[in-house]
């Protein structure tokens, strides 16, 4: 049998990927099965074998994918707004757009991750690249003098996270919570951590006596 172009590949996984997502979404980690997942995606336990060999895979597939989504969102923002409206953009796309069935699995696979080890390692290691994605991003403005921290960044986005995941969980477990309202005053803690400064000016040339 010839091999598959990596392009069908890719959409092979991927379609498996959202299937499993809706699946854990609807049923839960526990609940939801490979063979539920298969039937789901309309393919042969073969065919998801193939690309993922456990549940604990696919959440990894599913926490990779949105790695990726995170680093594209943040190019983007980053390169067309400035640096607080380009987080207050995040904080309102993850905390307020996200469909709630998201949220909840979001929830989920944190908590699975204080039983299951693959599950942890997986969840730290997407938490390590986001983190250091932001505190890049802090060094790099506090280099252009645009912000001034009195504390690490790392510190900083830690906060940050810590502010984030709040919501999160607010939004998990009460459908009547509504983070718009928060969000100005969640960037008002954040301002206060950057210290958003002015430019430095440039130094005036010396009149020639």
């Amino acid at each position: 049998m010839p091999k598959l172009a990596p392009e069908i590949q890719a959409a092979r996984r991927e379609h498996i990927l959202a299937a499993a997502e809706r699946c854990f979404i609807d049923k839960g980690f526990h609940p939801a099965t490979m063979s539920g997942i298969c039937r789901e995606a309309g393919v042969s336990p073969g065919a998801l074998y193939t690309y993922f060999a456990s549940k604990e895979e696919l959440i990894a597939g599913l926490c990779e994918r949105e790695r990726d989504r995170f680093a594209k969102e943040l190019a983007r923002i980053t390169e067309t707004t400035g640096f607080l409206a380009a987080l207050q953009s995040l904080a309102e796309q993850y905390c307020c757009h996200e469909p709630a069935g998201k949220v909840r699995l979001h929830i989920e696979i944190a908590a699975e991750a204080g039983r299951n080890g693959a599950i942890a390692r997986t969840v730290r290691e997407m938490d390590r690249i986001v983190r250091e994605s932001l505190v890049e991003l802090i060094e790099r403005e506090k280099e252009r003098g645009w912000i001034a921290p009195q504390l690490p960044a790392d510190t900083i986005v830690r906060a940050m996270g810590a502010l984030g995941d709040g919501l999160f969980l607010k939004r998990a477990i009460d459908p009547d919570f509504d983070p718009k309202p928060i969000i100005p005053a969640m960037m008002t803690m954040i301002s206060a951590l950057l210290a958003p400064a002015s430019p430095p000016e440039p130094v005036a040339k010396r009149k020639k006596s």
